[in-house]
């Protein structure tokens, strides 16, 4: 049993069962731990442990997950199998994929919802969610996957030394003021917003 921390997602807790119990009642003292309602539990038979490392093009947080989970898990209880998780190695085309995933699925519902918004404090911070899950992936193709809400941006251009994304950083701080100093100006500002996000995903898709 690993507990694992998931930055930007759900914390995680790896339960692997010898294949011969797989299919019986098993006894696992979960409760003891006081694992939190937050965290996400996976119960996974031995056997198939090297799934672990196969990424879910449709479910971005599986790229990094086995990453985390044998680097900075923590062993709860029974055989520790952090060393026997499998890492995949051909992280190339995990930006492409997360890049297409986000045209097709979150691009025109962030947009909507940000201009739809009586209050668009909530669908813009999924809006830089949505950045800081992207700069994850582009970071995890370089080999980095140890990062965090509080330093991503940092981290991001310590690998890629990019200046236009020190701009656009810039260009987002200033929107986000002007939101709050001229609220006669929001539709305009939140226009901005949205064309700084293709921006941002168009200069990405060239590191892709």
């Amino acid at each position: 049993m690993v507990a694992c921390p998931c930055p930007f997602f759900l914390d995680r807790l790896l339960v692997v069962v010898k294949d011969a119990d797989w299919s019986s009642e098993v006894f696992l003292p979960i409760d003891h731990f006081h694992i939190s309602e937050q965290m996400k539990v996976l119960w996974m038979p031995e056997g198939r442990l090297s799934e672990i490392a196969l990424p879910n093009p449709w479910a971005v947080e599986t790229f990094s997950f086995p990453f985390w989970l044998r680097g900075a898990g923590s062993l709860l209880y029974g055989n520790d199998i952090r060393d026997s998780i499998p890492l995949w190695h051909c992280r190339k085309d995990f930006l492409a994929h997360h890049l297409a995933i986000y045209t097709c699925q979150q691009r025109s519902r962030l947009g909507f919802d940000v201009l739809a918004a009586v209050d668009p404090r909530r669908p813009l911070a999924r809006l830089a969610l949505q950045r800081a899950l992207l700069m994850v992936t582009a970071l995890l193709t370089q080999g980095v996957w140890r990062v965090f809400p509080e330093t991503i941006r940092d981290e991001f251009m310590r690998v890629f030394r990019d200046q236009r994304f020190s701009e656009l950083w810039s260009d987002f701080d200033y929107q986000r003021c002007r939101l709050h100093s001229h609220p006669e100006e929001r539709r305009g500002i939140l226009d901005s917003f949205l064309w700084l996000q293709d921006k941002f995903v168009r200069y990405l898709w060239e590191l892709a």
